[in-house]
């Protein structure tokens, strides 16, 4: 295949995947709704992507504030019932000291749940780690 019929072949491609995410005319806006507030019951404040498992939760972590000075892996169960509150549990403390950067870039989750993430630098790993965290 030569250069010019690749990139037609690219553009081409692109332009369809480009025309596959507008939005529909006439469909509902999207609304905002905060499931969970961040008050000191899970350490730290919210950091990096979100995971999730087949039964709806979603998992998260944190980065280290001056006020924790460590970072959670923590966990978010949707409510039970009608007007319940989704309700938070920390699943793991990650080491950071004053000055560490705890989580960076958020988790990801496996078939098998294992979460996996990244942290920047902590006590005993100047230079970052990367950790799991099995059910």
């Amino acid at each position: 295949m030569s250069l010019a019929r690749t990139a037609r072949s690219m553009a081409s491609t692109s332009l369809t995947l480009s025309a596959s995410f507008r939005r529909r005319t006439g469909s509902a806006p999207w609304r905002r709704e905060v499931i969970y507030q961040f008050n000191g019951e899970v350490p730290g404040q919210p950091n990096g992507a979100l995971a999730f498992d087949p039964a709806g939760n979603l998992y998260g972590g944190t980065f280290a504030t001056t006020l924790t000075a460590s970072s959670v892996v923590f966990e978010l169960s949707p409510p039970t019932g009608g007007g319940a509150p989704w309700t938070a549990k920390t699943l793991v403390t990650l080491e950071t000291v004053e000055g560490g950067t705890g989580l960076q870039g958020g988790l990801i989750r496996d078939q098998e749940g294992v979460l996996y993430g990244t942290v920047g630098f902590s006590a005993s790993s100047p230079h970052g780690y990367i950790f799991s965290v099995t059910p």
